[in-house]
Parts: structure tokens; sequence; C-alpha cells
């Protein structure tokens, strides 16, 4: 299950494979499975995660913290619109894709914890979403887009 937040202890045998002793879930969102936008809105945020990170990359801990504080908030969001574009527009600033600006300031620097405090007008949503979405493109990171 993609969406559970796993701590797993294993050993490697002197053959070089990996026999897991004991796997123990941490968290496991259950409030993205009670709404179906929330959920695919969550696979959208793994599926980038997923593109944009490999083992051993050393800034994966900043983009692991970003997916599980995002996937948190997202189970209790009123305002998952607003979030999402947070969360792509962190996305792009930590892998280097993304300066900050007046325009992204206020989503780079606030924890995705603050996103319902975020005030857009129409035409500032509609600009950051072209502008996410440009980069995403960009970068070789376009995704099917959530529905949100």
């Amino acid at each position: 299950e993609p969406l559970n937040f796993v701590e797993i202890h294993y050993n490697q045998a002197k053959s070089g494979y990996l026999y897991v002793q004991e796997a123990k879930v941490l968290y496991p969102f259950t409030g993205l499975r009670t709404d179906y936008q929330k959920l695919e809105l969550s696979f959208y945020f793994l599926k980038l995660i997923s593109k944009g990170t490999y083992e051993g990359l050393p800034d994966n801990r900043r983009l692991f913290d970003l997916l599980g504080n995002s996937l948190r908030q997202l189970e209790v969001s009123q305002q998952p619109q607003i979030l999402k574009l947070q969360f792509e527009l962190k996305y792009l600033y930590y892998l280097g894709f993304l300066g900050i600006d007046d325009d992204t300031s206020e989503f780079v620097s606030k924890p995705v914890s603050l996103h319902g405090q975020i005030e857009l007008t129409d035409d500032e949503y509609a600009y950051l979403s072209q502008l996410t979405r440009r980069r995403l493109k960009e970068s070789d990171i376009e995704l099917k887009e959530s529905r949100l």
C-alpha cells in the first residue's frame, strides 16, 4: 500500500539478499481513503515525488518531508487546490526548477500546514497554476493532472 508510512527493519544476508525482520505501520493516512478526489490527489503527489527522486539522492529528505506533511494536510484540508499548488511550487523549488519571487515566496516559505491561510484571487490562482504546469513540462516531470 503506497499510502502508509512504515518502518521496516531488515538484515542483509551474505548472499546479498535483504530479509525483512519487522514491518510496522506508523501512520496509515486513513483520511485519504474516504474521499476519492483526495485519494487521486495523493497519488498525484506520490507520482511527482517518484519522478523527481531516486535512491541515494542527497535532497530526498526535504521531498520526503514535503510528501508526508502534504498527505497529512490533505486528510483534513478544506482547500485541496491550494495545497496542490503549494506542493507543486515547493517541489519545483526543491528540485531547482523554480526561483523565489514575489509570486512564489509565500508558497515556498510557508509550511503546508498553513496552506489554508493563503488567499488568492482567481487570476493569481490561474497564473500560478499555469506557471507550475509550464515548469513541470519544461523539467520533463509532466504528469496527468489531478482533477482538483
